[in-house]
């Protein structure tokens, strides 16, 4: 589900919080009824390490840019809600380190972490740990995502269909007697 149809669904289904009380009510909330506010984390593109090693003047990483940010944004404000960006990873932990509370608010993910291995887990881990609602993939999926192999075990445990695989390292050789009933075509990765 990409991160603007999660927007999409956040903005258009949110509950007004009733009077006195933790519980929401059915009434879909009108912008001039929004209690939340919604806090964008997002570490920017320009701040990231440039993947792009034919020019310098392109810049390429996973990360959003600035001027997309802005326009997330400027676009929900249109809309009518109260929304500001909070900060990437970096504001996250010192959040944690200072034990912000954040009350009446929602994060809006759109980071994929710091340039390292499992990066897209580091900003809902960090959301766990500061027990605040946010938009996205919770740390397990997260996780899961990030390797194909015990994704699609995942799936296969939840009766949905795949392809056979298996893996092969210098550590895990090949078993031929697994794969003599394989038919082609076949795909290596």
């Amino acid at each position: 589900m990409s991160d603007c149809f999660v927007l999409y669904l956040l903005l258009t289904c949110m509950k007004k919080k009733t009077s006195g009380a933790d519980k929401f009510t059915n009434n879909t909330i009108t912008k001039e009824e929004c209690l939340m506010k919604f806090l964008l984390i997002c570490d920017f593109r320009e701040g990231l390490k440039n993947y792009a090693s034919f020019t310098e003047t392109n810049l390429y990483n996973d990360h959003p840019s600035t001027k997309n940010i802005c326009e997330i944004i400027d676009s929900i404000k249109s809309l009518g809600y109260e929304c500001e960006y909070f900060g990437g990873i970096p504001e996250l932990i010192h959040a944690i380190e200072n034990k912000q509370q954040f009350n009446d608010c929602i994060f809006l993910n759109f980071t994929d972490g710091m340039d390292e291995k499992y990066s897209r887990v580091q900003a809902p881990a960090l959301l766990d740990i500061l027990n605040v609602p946010y938009s996205g993939s919770g740390v397990f999926a997260s996780v899961l995502m990030n390797n194909k192999h015990f994704c699609k075990q995942a799936l296969v445990n939840s009766s949905i269909p795949m392809p056979k695989s298996c893996i092969v390292n210098s550590i895990l050789p090949l078993n031929e007697n697994y794969i003599k009933d394989w038919v082609f075509p076949l795909f290596v990765k």
